[in-house]
């Protein structure tokens, strides 16, 4: 249970999209006054149609009152993100925030996903300081009881406080609570996210541009526009995927391999509280403020 003390103040959670973070919502309005409680999306543009779906149907069925933020980095060097402020209804999958992002900055890569930190972890503090001050507030992110990779990365900060302290729910719970429901994120989990995250693994990219391919060349597309990455990185900004490969080149590599077997492979494997494959939770490598 969070400290009394920091109960106090107005609780801010962030909503990613998934299933555990709509779950945390659930158990946040259960716990708190509802008059302190503020609930955040941060839209990069690129998560899959059905999950924008999901968000404005939790937003309603819940009362949750979302608050949409997207990022607007055509701003000078060294003077970080606009924050543009949308409703629920103004979420989409454009691709216009990220593709801003990837314009200024460069792509991301599987080793350095700045795209977390830039339409994500700094957007969601410059809002929460904007709106109640530095300190002001305790924010809220959905990670699981039995997702100890991330538990062990999460800062130690009171004012970032996290779904397992407060319930022990596992990844079953949670999909049975949602089995339980009149609704549901009606997508697999290599489709969560964004679609072409650079950390999923590859299998669940492969599998992704297999059930989404006019999505997958628009991405591409969009990384072959990016600034060339050569500088920084030794990189283009197309080679951001594990062991230097494109997201064409990792498609190509199970292009042989059988829909079923592909779709085996990604549920054999359960180490996967790392990949971004459900939701992408800021915050989770660094501290809040």
């Amino acid at each position: 249970m969070t400290d009394p003390e920091y109960s106090r103040l107005p609780q801010v959670v962030s909503f990613s999209g998934g299933r555990t973070s709509a779950y945390l919502c659930r158990v946040m309005l259960d716990m708190f006054p509802r008059d302190r409680l503020h609930f955040v999306f941060m839209d990069t543009g690129a998560e899959h149609p059905k999950t924008y779906e999901f968000i404005r149907r939790v937003d309603a069925e819940f009362g949750l009152d979302l608050v949409c933020l997207r990022a607007d980095s055509r701003t000078a060097p060294g003077q970080g993100v606009r924050v543009e402020e949308v409703s629920s209804n103004g979420i989409r999958p454009d691709l216009v925030p990220f593709r801003r992002f990837a314009a200024k900055q460069g792509t991301p890569t599987v080793k350095l996903p700045q795209c977390t930190r830039d339409l994500k972890e700094r957007l969601f503090r410059k809002w929460v300081r904007g709106r109640f001050g530095v300190g002001q507030s305790v924010a809220w992110i959905g990670v699981r009881a039995d997702e100890p990779r991330r538990l062990g990365r999460l800062g130690k900060s009171p004012m970032l406080r996290y779904l397992a302290e407060i319930d022990d729910a596992t990844k079953r719970d949670v999909l049975d609570y949602w089995r339980g429901m009149p609704f549901d994120l009606e997508i697999p989990e290599w489709l969560g996210n964004c679609i072409f995250c650079v950390k999923k693994s590859a299998a669940k990219l492969a599998m992704a541009a297999r059930e989404e391919p006019e999505a997958a060349e628009v991405w591409a597309a969009m990384l072959r526009d990016a600034p060339d990455r050569t500088k920084r990185e030794g990189l283009t900004s197309e080679n951001v995927y594990r062991e230097h490969r494109t997201l064409l080149q990792v498609v190509d590599a199970y292009a042989d391999v059988p829909t079923d077997v592909l779709r085996s492979r990604i549920r054999s494997s359960r180490n996967d509280a790392n990949t971004c494959s459900e939701s992408c939770e800021p915050f989770v490598q660094a501290e809040l403020f």
